[in-house]
């Protein structure tokens, strides 16, 4: 399957979060992917979460090799985007 980046939401703040994504895949749509990069780290993306009433949080996806997929794609578009600035 193939993934594509349909939009970065940049934020400017100074902590861990550094933008929310949006990525297609086939015909769905995932929201909400988040890029986080610690201090002095690499970037990697996080995938949507959904929150239990009693506070857990689980993956909203879940297929063998997805999250590869989508950060591949993922970490390409935010390369690509931070050598435009």
């Amino acid at each position: 399957m193939r993934a594509v980046v349909k939009k970065i939401y940049r934020l400017d703040g100074k902590g861990n979060l550094k933008a929310f994504v949006t990525v297609e895949l086939g015909p769905w749509t995932v929201h909400s992917c988040r890029i986080i990069q610690q201090l002095g780290q690499r970037p990697y993306v996080a995938l949507p979460q959904v929150e239990t009433p009693d506070g857990r949080f689980f993956p909203a996806l879940s297929a063998p090799g997805l999250r590869e997929v989508i950060q591949e794609a993922v970490l390409k578009a935010w390369k690509e985007e931070q050598q435009t600035e």
